[in-house]
């Protein structure tokens, strides 16, 4: 049974429905066309290319019209590449040295691979940037080829689908063996290499002003930020407002408080108490809202209590729930000590659960006036007492549960360790680098601990040292150490969330004009999303583009470089064996070997064509397509005879040559690229390992 649900799974995910229309158009299109199928390239599961020479004149008349311009350009370009290959080496080391020695969540590092590690909505906001990243960055490769005089040999669409993967973009093709050529000079293979990189460099620029000056932009055609109503929650599912504000609504104003996001004024800042107005439970506010036909009302909203237990459940039957998730003391859990996951029970404070009646949990907090404590029982008629909170404002606020100082501890009968503290740029902390994990705490301003008879390190705080934390206070913890064993430990009361009116809204931008009304008031936050994307994936395809690794166009910029450093070194002629495949409709054939003096003999291999009388029949010529003094390409008469099969071998034999750095100057590329693709895999390994499948945007 789960095999079945896990292949229905499959086969109703949105990757793979998408893979398989992709490579169902492709097949079809593969048949439509035939035996005029030259210019595809199909490579299923994992690949398939259309290649076309049209956009050639296209690109070589971009390049052509100011070549000087062009070089100047990726010159600059170079030298802005190589920093980033600098830097992403510097990234990827501190960033496997804070790994190893202090991991955490900021140093995750995955693949994003769709479907497994991003989901569908977040992939869909990542097709158009990444069709248009790549594709800038090849059409770059190709105008500055062009402004070198170098040929573009096709360019074209790809497209990959694998599964949950499916994905778009343009390439190039370029001649490699005219452009490591002797004729081409190291600057012009750099400008190259680093066109690609140096656009997208551009583009993380260009990205980075959209979503700076994202507001003034915005604010041509649409007036303030304001929320709309996706939700109401009814009374079973702890809303008070059912009936009275309706989904699609837009909210204006609250009581002649008028909403806008970003002026840091909504629901949230609204309900507690951070602007003008001031709520408590039992008011009841006047909602000015829009809705979807473009009238004006006034909703009359009742604020409720807003509770918090720390756990989700699921119906197993129409009066029996199951706990399914129980927060934990660093997410700030205040049941993770009572309850645990499947743990089952039938009524909360002696009223009987009916999901048909519509009485929950949810319920039974809609009638409840203060918070505490409840009793859950069983069918057994074993009771478990809950507490019950006010909703907290910060991560991890339960490790004390009168204030928080995000720092989380193991517990003794003298003394208390540090197991966790919390990040404050990243989660919210207030206390990093005060302490670390493992400092031993013996007193608290001045007393010393004393945990004896199962009490906890809350009710010495209160009860022995006396705290009452109103604002923020500082206190001194002793720490067992000889360096400083005093620290000023900041103290905050818990902000908490008191009233709750059982609506869930999102964003919505009010439209100035006609055309802004046709695009809608979620386009904005559709465009700024796709530019957030958009500099992200720029960004990433910058930084890991220029990673020497092996077939990225670092490696081609360290192969410059370490080529240039080196030298060449032309010693003794000696001989190379180089097979090609017969294909009767293309005559010339690239020997992909430099400093070739002459071809010593060609022989057809007879097991790929067994027929002895054409060995000799096909006739040869030499040529130098390059114009760099020696041989580089074969040209077969195909009007000399009778010809071999398409397929069959042969085997060419030349004299050439030799560069006696080349084995130095390749084993230093390889090993380079080794390094860097053990460092990099390192990373995801460790990430994995030590912070779990954690998706980040390399």
């Amino acid at each position: 049974m789960a095999l079945f649900d896990t292949l229905i799974n499959i086969l109703t995910n949105p990757f793979f429905i998408g893979s398989a229309v992709f490579w169902l158009i492709c097949y079809i299109l593969i048949k439509l066309l035939g035996k005029n199928r030259k210019n595809v390239n199909f490579f299923f599961p994992f690949l398939v290319m259309f290649k076309t020479k049209r956009l050639n004149q296209i690109l070589h008349k971009i390049a052509h019209k100011h070549p000087k311009v062009w070089k100047w350009i990726w010159n600059i370009g170079i030298i802005v590449s190589f920093g980033f290959t600098i830097f992403g080496l510097y990234f990827f080391i501190s960033n496997l040295i804070a790994l190893i020695w202090n991991p955490s969540i900021e140093n995750a590092i995955a693949p994003l691979i769709p479907g497994i590690t991003i989901d569908f909505p977040m992939f869909s906001y990542l097709i158009l940037p990444i069709l248009f990243v790549v594709t800038i960055h090849e059409f770059s490769h190709a105008i500055a080829a062009e402004a070198d005089n170098i040929d573009v040999k096709s360019t074209g669409i790809f497209g990959a689908g694998v599964f949950f993967i499916v994905g778009f973009g343009a390439f190039v093709e370029i001649d490699e063996f005219e452009t490591r050529s002797r004729k081409v000079s190291s600057w012009s293979r750099l400008r190259i290499a680093a066109a690609g990189t140096f656009s997208n460099a551009i583009q993380v620029g260009l990205a980075l002003i959209m979503m700076l000056s994202f507001l003034p932009i915005i604010s041509i055609g649409y007036g303030p930020q304001v929320v709309q109503i996706d939700t109401v929650l009814t009374a079973s599912q702890g809303g008070y407002n059912a009936e009275k504000v309706f989904p699609g609504d837009i909210v204006l104003s609250i009581n002649d408080t008028h909403i806008d996001l970003q002026a840091g004024i909504d629901l949230n800042a609204i309900l507690n108490n951070r602007t003008d107005l001031k709520c408590s439970i039992g008011d009841q506010l006047e909602f000015l809202t829009l809705n979807r036909k473009g009238m004006y009302n006034t909703r009359i909203v009742t604020l409720g209590h807003h509770f918090f237990l720390g756990f989700q459940y699921a119906f197993v039957t129409a009066s029996e729930i199951e706990i399914t998730e129980v927060y934990t003391k660093f997410q700030g859990g205040n049941n993770y000590d009572v309850l645990s996951n499947g743990d089952t029970f039938s009524s909360i404070g002696g009223l009987q659960f009916n999901l048909t009646a519509g009485i929950t949990p949810e319920y039974y907090l809609y009638t409840k006036t203060t918070s505490g404590s409840v009793n859950l029982t069983k069918n057994s008629g074993e009771n478990v007492t809950i507490r019950i909170d006010y909703y907290p404002l910060v991560f991890g606020a339960f490790e004390f549960r009168s204030f928080f100082i995000g720092i989380f501890f193991d517990i003794a009968e003298d003394h208390v360790v540090v197991s966790r503290v919390l990040k404050n740029s990243t989660e919210s902390g207030i206390n990093e680098r005060v302490v670390e994990k493992g400092d031993v705490i013996s007193s608290v301003n001045g007393v010393n601990i004393n945990l004896t008879g199962g009490r906890s390190f809350e009710e010495f705080l209160l009860n022995d040292v006396n705290l009452s934390i109103t604002g923020p206070t500082l206190v001194t913890f002793e720490v067992q150490s000889d360096e400083t064993p005093f620290r000023q430990i900041l103290f905050i009361p818990i902000p908490k969330s008191y009233v709750f009116i059982g609506l869930q809204s999102s964003p919505y931008w009010i439209p100035k004009n006609s055309f802004t009304q046709i695009l809608g008031g979620k386009f904005p936050i559709w465009l700024e999303r796709e530019i957030f994307y958009f500099y992200m994936v720029a960004f990433s395809v910058t930084l890991f583009n220029m990673l020497p690794l092996p077939i990225f166009d670092g490696n081609r910029i360290l192969r410059e470089i370490i080529h240039w450093i080196v030298g060449t070194k032309l010693g003794k002629k000696t001989q190379k064996k180089i097979k090609i495949r017969f294909d009767p409709e293309v005559s010339d054939y690239n020997l992909m070997e430099y400093n070739i003096t002459k071809i010593i003999d060609v022989d057809m291999d007879l097991s790929t064509h067994p027929n002895p009388d054409l060995v000799d029949s096909v006739k040869f010529i030499p040529l130098d397509t390059i114009h760099d003094n020696y041989i580089d390409t074969i040209r077969f008469d195909l009007h000399s005879g009778i010809l071999p099969d398409a397929g069959t071998q042969f085997t060419i034999t030349v004299e050439y040559i030799e560069d006696e750095k080349a084995k130095l100057k390749n084993g230093i590329v390889l090993a380079v690229g080794l390094i860097t693709t053990a460092l990099v895999l390192a990373n995801f390994l460790l990430s994995y390992l030590l912070l779990g499948n954690i998706t980040f945007w390399i």
